[in-house]
């Protein structure tokens, strides 16, 4: 008996072990390996129809991940290379601005205003050796910064292909074995079967309700976005509405990040420049962030996701929240994962009790 008892506390703790160790291992590609399984979950109803046409797992899978490299590469390329061609425009305004001291670019008449007061002693102060001196070195500080963070993202970038090759060596796996790899852990946990199904159902339907929530969600955002800047002629709408698309993810602050600037830019704008225009577009933006983006964002999505799951939406947000502060990126699913299954595993546990009272 006690040599039985050994052996059981013997593969325990090296089963402990070896799960602390794995945990170690696989954490530096934990990130790509959890996106995906994502973009696996998202297209295996793809792939089940490629698989129909096939019949073959390792073709169907390759296919498939070719496309969505195709997918995410493309629009990656072209976002990239508009916020690339955005800010190159904006460093040569910047430079010609300091260069001729009119920092505020306030075209000022002779009625001066509030702003041509501000800029004229804004260029005063500026005109000054000393204070010249410190906005060159605070200038050269920050382009040295952005330099050497060029630099490490360049010597970081073989690691981005590494993270890159393991995400879709995944994926391809996923693909063709994801079925059996659940299968087997379903098959591993020692609960009765009827819990088993309950918990891979709830996982199940949580993930679903947060993806597609937050892919309506943002695709609704993204394209009132780009109509919203279109109808008040922004440059570049499309980039805009993508940008707002993926911001989306984050809780509360996403598409914040770029509407309340671009209000602010725009009422600024007309007021320098005495254009009541521009400045009412900067209040129309403002006002289409508070009543149109704010709610569907913190309104619609926990709805949406809490809706599906028959789970309280704060339990949702408080997940969301804090999964990406716990978990980064990738905490948007893993956090409202954590949190459903510790309340389906409550839920469990309060059937089993009030069975083991009844008998």
């Amino acid at each position: 008996m006690i040599n039985i008892n050994r052996s059981k506390y013997f593969f325990l703790a090296l089963f402990i072990v070896l799960i602390y160790l794995s945990y170690r291992i696989v954490r530096p590609v934990l990130t790509p390996i959890i996106i995906a399984a994502l973009l696996a979950y998202i297209f295996k109803p793809v792939y089940k129809i490629l698989y129909k046409k096939t019949k073959r797992k390792n073709l169907s899978s390759f296919i498939l991940t070719i496309f969505v490299i195709i997918v995410i590469t493309l629009p990656s390329v072209f976002i990239l290379n508009s916020i690339i061609r955005e800010a190159a425009v904006s460093s040569v305004v910047i430079k010609q601005r300091i260069v001729s001291g009119n920092i505020l670019g306030v075209k000022c008449t002779d009625k001066d205003n509030f702003m041509c007061g501000m800029s004229k002693y804004v260029k005063k102060v500026t005109s000054d050796p000393e204070t010249r001196y410190f906005i060159d070195s605070t200038i050269k500080d920050i382009s040295d910064s952005i330099t050497k963070s060029i630099t490490n993202l360049i010597i970081a970038f073989p690691r981005r292909i590494l993270d890159i090759a393991i995400l879709f060596f995944v994926m391809f796996y996923l693909f063709r074995d994801g079925g059996a790899f659940i299968k087997k852990i379903r098959g591993l946990l020692p609960i009765k079967e009827k819990y088993k199904k309950e918990i891979f159902e709830q996982m199940n339907e949580v993930t679903f309700a947060v993806i597609n929530g937050y892919i309506i969600v943002g695709v609704i955002q993204g394209i009132l976005g780009s109509f919203i800047f279109f109808a008040l002629g922004v440059s570049s709408p499309i980039l805009w509405g993508i940008m707002i698309m993926l911001l989306s993810i984050l809780p509360f602050i996403g598409p914040t990040l770029i509407w309340v600037p671009g209000s602010l830019f725009l009422f600024l704008s007309g007021y320098v420049d005495g254009n009541t225009s521009t400045a009412l577009k900067g209040i129309i933006l403002l006002l289409c962030g508070l009543f149109v983006f704010s709610p569907i964002d913190n309104i619609l999505k926990p709805k949406i996701i809490g809706n599906k799951t028959e789970i309280h939406p704060a339990v949702i947000i408080i997940g969301l929240i804090g999964g990406m502060f716990l978990f980064g990126f990738v905490g948007f699913l893993l956090g409202p994962l954590t949190l459903t299954l510790l309340v389906t595993i409550i839920n469990i546990y309060e059937k089993e009790k009030l069975l083991f009272e009844a008998d």
